[in-house]
């Protein structure tokens, strides 16, 4: 819901969660919501959506967070996406995530929709009512379980196997391509055919003007996810080259040598 804050004010969006429905406690879904309201309490980073309030009210308990009137990523790709903009939300997303993985936090469910944009040009990762906390003594999920956005599950999760940080990273890989590209990484009329491509299918090719992107893209892509980064700050190293090449300012030059994104290990 959209709500005002009484004690400031302030705008905010409420997400609410009744605590017994149609005679039935709602036990599994309540774990995650609570989970949600302890993850996101610890966090305090301009990359990662502000919790305002929570608590419980009758039979309802609450989370009061920021509000972004200007809506989220997936609504800005479908106008279109620069790809000096493509960049500086690849940053952005990334700064986020390493903020949360150092928390020991893998949100699952990295895609545009949960992305969300200021008016001033920032943005903030948003909902980890799937994230899983790795140092957690009580798994929210059961063995076995998939839960994700197809378009942007990675490998391992698909399989339902351990997840770590290099998951959310395969996720922004596949945003990273959609941004660039206006084409989701992978498509077809049945997500059993989509997953199946995550698994197998070769990595798209980047067009011309920004084929120099594609070691860094192919790194996130990786299916294996020892051949992809170890983390979101040796990411964020490798990503710094570019941005100190002020690649956004040279966009036509797409066959430009760049002695040193084909050996990203160098940047580790």
């Amino acid at each position: 819901f959209l709500a005002d804050w009484q004690q400031s004010g302030q705008r905010c969006a409420l997400k609410v969660l009744t605590l017994v429905e149609e005679g039935r406690e709602q036990s599994d879904i309540l774990m995650r919501f609570m989970e949600e309201r302890a993850l996101l309490s610890r966090i305090d980073h301009p990359n990662v959506a502000k919790v305002l309030d929570h608590g419980v009210s009758g039979q309802h308990v609450y989370i009061a967070m920021e509000y972004f009137p200007c809506g989220d990523l997936k609504m800005a790709m479908t106008r279109g996406i620069s790809v000096a903009t493509a960049l500086g939300y690849v940053r952005q997303i990334a700064q986020g995530l390493a903020t949360v993985h150092v928390e020991g936090i893998i949100h699952r469910d990295i895609k545009p929709a949960n992305i969300m944009l200021r008016s001033d040009g920032s943005l903030a990762v948003l909902d980890f009512g799937i994230a899983k906390n790795l140092d957690a003594a009580t798994a929210l999920t059961r063995h076995g379980e998939t839960i994700g956005t197809p378009h942007y599950m990675s490998p391992e999760q698909i399989n339902s196997t351990t997840l770590d940080a290099r998951s959310d990273l395969y996720s922004l890989g596949a945003i990273f391509y959609e941004m660039l590209t206006n084409q989701r990484l992978f498509s077809g009329d049945r997500m059993e055919s989509i997953l199946m491509q995550h698994l197998h299918a070769p990595r798209p090719v980047l067009p011309p003007n920004v084929r120099i992107l594609q070691p860094l893209l192919d790194m996130l892509l990786a299916i294996n996810p020892a051949d992809r980064f170890a983390d979101a700050p040796t990411f964020l190293k490798a990503f710094s080259v570019v941005e100190l090449m002020r690649f956004s300012e040279h966009i036509d030059a797409g066959s430009k040598a760049f002695s040193g994104m084909t050996d990203l290990d160098s940047l580790a």
